[in-house]
């Protein structure tokens, strides 16, 4: 499995995953490619990030394409997607008898409502920064606006003058289990080989994005989940996730746009700076460079296919 992040914002979402495929005989690792596109725009305001099989994930995002569900906002489909994967994934079974798993994590808007946050977490969060970094400081517009909608009276759940926006993941297997985890305003996602979980990305990691000086601007996120994922990739020795990191965000005023860019880091042993990720579009393609410089062309997921097998994402 490859590793796939969200974060809930007050003005937008994000996802981020790397761009490897891989594939397996007899339970072992055989083969990989750094060259899949793992996150798509589902709708005008839905996106959505995947992990697992292909054939599986193809199977359901491909069947979600054609249904309306994906254009009457996130809370909607949140309220409609376990029913729906049951019976997509029966209807898998009729064709593929195999055991297999897929993750589907989703980010988008309700435009119908607006989106309303948990006062006390911002000081919470705020500390969290303040504990581990001394960072200029500021909030974003929504919530400043939230926040003094009525002066001299703080709402302790203020209504921000923007669209509801959420986070959730449908996990899934071919055997017995479905549930979905959902993330508010102020939390991740995360799913990776080895059970990884939002549990590992640091605490202060939100504060940075939500209330540092500049973490408004993509390509701090960028700069920030790249660094998460190539961390955990490597803290695991996760042969399953490599590559560039792919970041995808979705802002009520904009469409969903992909992160281009590079990241870089400081390599200790030869005290120069290192490019280990970076995303360039060249019209309607977009590319991700690999460890050895080359810009490989990303294919998204649901158009990944080969003759035989299965193929893990």
């Amino acid at each position: 499995m490859t590793l796939i992040v969200g974060v809930n914002l007050s003005d937008r979402i994000y996802l981020a995953a790397d761009c490897r495929v891989t594939t397996r005989k007899d339970e072992q690792l055989v083969g990989s490619s750094d060259c899949i596109l793992k996150i798509l725009p589902l709708s005008e305001d839905i996106i959505v990030a995947v992990a697992g099989s292909t054939k599986l994930a193809s199977f359901l995002v491909n069947g979600l394409l054609k249904e309306p569900i994906i254009h009457k906002g996130i809370n909607q489909l949140k309220e409609d997607i376990k029913d729906w994967v049951a019976r997509e994934v029966d209807q898998y079974l009729s064709n593929h008898n195999d055991y297999t798993s897929v993750c589907l994590m989703f980010g988008g808007l309700d435009r119908s409502k607006q989106k309303q946050i948990d006062g006390k977490k911002i000081l919470d969060l705020v500390k969290q920064l303040q504990d581990k970094q001394n960072l200029p400081m500021h909030v974003s517009d929504a919530i400043f606006k939230g926040l003094s909608a009525v002066p001299g009276k703080p709402n302790p759940y203020p209504i921000l003058p923007i669209a509801d926006s959420g986070l959730f993941a449908v996990v899934s297997n071919t055997r017995d289990i479905l549930r979905i985890d959902t993330a508010d305003w102020g939390d991740f996602l995360a799913y990776g080989p080895r059970g990884i979980t939002k549990d590992e990305i640091p605490k202060d990691l939100f504060g940075r994005l939500e209330f540092a000086v500049g973490g408004e601007d993509p390509g701090s996120a960028q700069t920030l989940l790249t660094a998460f994922i190539k961390h955990a990739s490597e803290k695991y020795e996760l042969e399953t996730v490599g590559g560039s990191v792919v970041i995808m965000f979705k802002h009520p005023s904009s469409n969903a746009n992909y992160v281009a860019g590079k990241v870089h880091r400081l390599n200790l042993k030869t005290g120069e700076e290192e490019i280990i990720s970076e995303i360039k579009a060249e019209g309607n393609q977009m590319y991700g460079r690999n460890q050895n410089g080359v810009y490989i062309p990303l294919i998204p997921f649901n158009e990944y296919s080969k003759n035989k097998g299965d193929y893990f994402i």
